[in-house]
């Protein structure tokens, strides 16, 4: 394969091939073909070939029809196929930059069962969203979870390790719940190990609910990202 430098990384181009040696006395072909169906060549893999497909005393034997005149004829045919192979990279960053990221919901008493917060970009690795689920009204329960974006520039899956927290106003005793999973698109969510409970978010002896604002953090401390090519 010539001007592999030129290709980019990820590119590649299966061929079958089959090499022939011509018998210039009976007009005829010894046929050399791979016993695999296909190769790939790609950057790291750009020449595939033969050992020993005739001796150098059968080639220079003059009956045989090879070598005439000091000459041998080769040809080459050559079938490029469909490309289908898919490549994966894998990205592994702890403690990436812009790992925090803080939600404010106002008017927390008027949502329903579900809020979604803005998109946040981890490093450029990958966008997650920050939601809330509220629970049954005999459970009164909320639930923090991520979730993938769902733009298409998103990688196939990912992998994040992390902190939700409702954040304590006055006296910095927040509520912390922590996780981990993978997420492989965008209906994927994970949410807090616990649900919390409602009554006590709304209760007014705690400071989580000021103004009627909530505020909540979610930290990654850990991101593992697979994305396809």
């Amino acid at each position: 394969m010539v001007e592999r430098d030129d290709m980019p990384l990820g590119c590649d181009v299966n061929v079958k091939a089959s090499f022939f040696l011509y018998d210039q006395i009976r007009d005829r072909y010894l046929v050399i073909e791979d016993s695999l169906v296909e190769r790939r060549y790609h950057n790291m893999m750009s020449e595939w070939g033969f050992t020993d497909i005739i001796s150098h005393d059968d080639l220079k034997e003059i009956s045989n029809g090879y070598l005439v005149n000091d000459c041998i004829i080769l040809g080459v045919e050559v079938f490029v196929l469909n490309n289908t192979h898919k490549g994966e990279s894998l990205s592994f960053v702890k403690e990436p930059e812009n790992s925090l990221f803080t939600w404010k919901i106002d008017n927390f008493s008027l949502y329903n069962t579900e809020y979604v917060s803005d998109v946040f970009d981890v490093k450029g690795i990958t966008k997650l969203r920050l939601g809330s689920k509220e629970g049954s009204n005999k459970e009164e329960n909320l639930f923090l979870y991520l979730s993938l974006d769902d733009s298409k520039t998103n990688p196939q899956s990912a992998y994040a390790e992390f902190t939700l927290r409702i954040m304590d106003r006055i006296k910095d005793s927040h509520i912390e719940k922590k996780g981990d999973g993978w997420f492989e698109d965008a209906s994927d969510w994970m949410k807090s190990p616990e649900s919390l409970s409602l009554s006590g978010l709304k209760n007014r002896s705690n400071d989580y609910l000021v103004d009627n604002k909530l505020i909540i953090q979610a930290k990654i401390s850990c991101m593992c990202v697979v994305k396809t090519f």
